[in-house]
């Protein structure tokens, strides 16, 4: 428990130090890829650092995008609506 414990503020502590350059303009990128590239580049992170930071980034996506339905799916159990008649619309 306790291991699990460093761990996450060694995580923590990457992740603000990566934040407070991208905050104070030391790194920049469009996407979060550049970003992690510019921070190796500068040492703001190690590449170790760095991977890991994009796996953690990779698997709060995966999370997020549970909750990504199609309309089809969406449209599951709800009753069908009745066209509209534009023809006859005022």
């Amino acid at each position: 428990m306790l291991g699990l414990t460093i761990a996450k503020l060694k995580r923590n502590r990457r992740k603000k130090r990566l934040l407070k350059a991208l905050k104070k303009g030391a790194i920049e990128g469009i996407t979060w890829e550049d970003v992690l590239k510019d921070a190796m580049a500068k040492s703001v992170v190690s590449k170790e650092e760095a991977k890991i930071l994009e796996h953690v980034r990779g698997l709060v996506m995966e999370i997020i995008a549970v909750d990504e339905f199609t309309t089809e799916e969406l449209a599951v159990g709800r009753k069908p609506q009745p066209p509209v008649d534009t023809q006859h619309a005022a």
